[in-house]
């Protein structure tokens, strides 16, 4: 095999066969954008090896899948079904989902015998045509000779409608946080620039702003400015933008915006021919422009890991949108020391604006609500003119600006212990989450109520295994806040009691020692690792220890053995 997965891939698979075993025939991976989702679909081919079908629904995506195939499983037949293409008999078929949905085309791969299918952006399943073909494929009857899988960075979709019509469970998923910490990702640093600009006349549809609409708000001579403004102050330094705009309108004109400063930039949308499309591209990838402007066209299967700066130029209240558009800037890449995100949050009033800090920080919705939809309408010119006349827009003004640093990557907030070579975090009681070495990596493991849980069965680098256990704790909302470096408890007082136990305990500690510093000096003493001499008395004697065994618990250990032994 000419690539070597990584740590997180191999979980995917692990999981994927672990999940099938026990029936689940339907599964949905969720990884962030970058990770190489294409990368694990295709080892699971090769793991699997049977007919296989995979589905997708841009040019870019199905030849993104061809290569990686190439890669990862060079030998094998792979064929493509789009347009004039027709190899439905090789053994691996990358299909446009416009072309394997026609009733014609759909009744040639029945015939096939597929005992795999691929959905490639998996969020976007619940469209007639994705269920449709899956549907008529046979791969919703739950059949164990048959496997649905599902790729997303997104499960969530912007029209809030669940995916389990599709899909049974997702059987594995990692976040951007973690991808971060781990180093897979690059990191991301924002400014988040706020605007009186009003977009309480602006109307909804399928879970965001009408861009037509939106556009008349957003695409002003002033706003626009605005962000040249702010590029220029702090992004000029920068290798590559990637500006996301409202409509194919809003792209141009804040292209020119750009240009009218001397600032190189071209606009790229979907009604170009593809012969000018890839000629821009190609001319953003040679680094012939600095800032690519777009509407929506490169939100997905776009690959371009030098960008390091991304301006979210339109706003928007749809997560799965807002992580696709921000994803673009997270891939890593020689010398790219972290991407820049350019954030304009404009003034919603009746709206919940999505922005990168409750992107990342708020909770997720239900995936799997059962009710189907249509798939919402492409960003391309028939959008335009498509508004309200009724509403006024002329009077637009941006009336304030104010500027916000805000942290993407949160884990450093975290309070960690060390303790001995391991590290634990404490939520609250009965929550707490630890990171405990073994061989060259890292088991994690969660106490839940006093259950334990293994979060990965691999051993794992360390920055991925604190990675994992930080999402483990963000999930327990009610007690992640209390275990930060800066929640209110640990800057007061230590109590008496605290007190009471470190001098029992004989660690010396100043008077003005406060709560947060007493409760880790005692973490650290009370949860030591058990010593090779308790290790090797209990495993003498027959005691079945784990490996991450303390000194407390080893001591009872010993003492109800002994106890146990002297009865007789």
């Amino acid at each position: 095999m000419l690539i070597s997965p990584r740590e997180y891939q191999s979980e995917a698979l692990e999981a994927v066969s672990e999940y099938r075993a026990n029936g689940i025939t339907r599964q949905l991976i969720s990884l962030p954008t970058g990770c190489g989702k294409t990368v694990v679909f295709a080892l699971l081919a090769k793991e699997i090896n049977v007919k296989t079908l995979v589905i997708a629904h841009t040019e870019e995506l199905i030849k993104q899948a061809v290569s990686k195939f190439r890669v990862v499983w060079p030998e094998v037949d792979i064929g493509i079904v789009k347009a004039e293409s027709d190899d439905t008999d090789a053994q691996v078929v990358v299909a446009s989902i416009q072309t394997a949905s026609k009733p014609k085309r759909l009744a040639k791969l029945k015939e096939q015998g597929f005992g795999l299918i691929i959905v490639d952006e998996a969020h976007h399943a619940t469209a007639a045509s994705y269920a449709t073909v899956i549907e008529e494929l046979g791969f919703l009857q739950d059949q164990t000779d048959k496997l649905l899988v599902g790729v997303t960075a997104t499960p969530k979709r912007s029209d809030g409608v669940g995916i389990g019509a599709i899909f049974q469970e997702i059987v594995f998923e990692r976040s951007m946080h973690t991808m971060i910490r781990s180093g897979y990702l690059s990191p991301l640093i924002g400014k988040q620039v706020f605007t009186k600009v009003e977009l309480a006349r602006v109307g909804m549809s399928k879970g965001d702003f009408i861009a037509s609409e939106l556009s008349k708000v957003v695409n002003t001579p002033e706003r626009n400015r605005l962000i040249v403004d702010n590029y220029t102050d702090y992004a000029l330094d920068r290798t590559k933008a990637l500006a996301f705009c409202v409509d194919v309108q809003h792209a141009k004109d804040l292209a020119a915006a750009f240009q009218e400063k001397r600032i190189s930039a071209e606009a790229v949308y979907g009604a170009m021919s593809d012969e000018e499309r890839a000629k821009v591209l190609g001319g953003f990838a040679k680094g012939d422009y600095s800032v690519l402007t777009n509407c929506q066209l490169l939100t997905e299967g776009f690959d371009e890991p030098s960008i390091d700066c991304v301006i979210m130029g339109r706003p928007t209240q749809s997560t799965s949108l807002f992580t696709q558009m921000i994803g673009r800037g997270t891939r890593t890449f020689p010398l790219k020391q972290d991407c820049l995100v350019l954030d304009f949050t404009d003034n919603a009033t009746k709206h919940t604006l999505c922005t990168y800090k409750n992107t990342l920080d708020g909770a997720v919705a239900s995936l799997f609500e059962e009710r189907s939809v249509k798939e919402p309408e492409e960003c391309n010119e028939s959008l335009e003119g498509k508004t309200d006349d009724s509403r006024d827009y002329d009077a637009v003004k941006i009336l304030e600006e104010r500027i916000e640093e805000i942290s993407f990557f949160d884990s450093i907030h975290f309070a960690w212990n060390p303790v001995g070579e391991s590290w634990h975090l404490i939520l609250a009681a009965n929550r707490e989450v630890w990171v405990v070495p073994f061989e060259d990596g890292f088991y994690v493991k969660a106490y839940k109520d006093k259950e334990m849980h293994l979060l990965s069965k691999r051993v794992l680098p360390l920055n991925y295994a604190l990675g994992v256990a930080e999402d483990w704790a963000r999930k327990q909302t009610t007690k992640s806040a209390w275990a930060r470096k800066d929640a209110a408890w640990r800057a007061e007082p230590a109590t008496q009691k605290q007190k009471e136990t470190l001098t029992r305990c004989g660690i010396s500690f100043s008077e003005d020692i406060s709560k947060g510093q007493a409760s880790q000096l005692l973490d650290g003493r009370f949860n030591e690792p058990a010593t090779i001499k308790q290790v090797y008395w209990l495993r003498a004697n027959g005691v079945n220890i784990p490996h991450s065994i303390t000194k407390v618990e080893a001591r009872r250990l010993i003492a109800q053995k002994t106890q146990s032994t002297s009865r007789f």
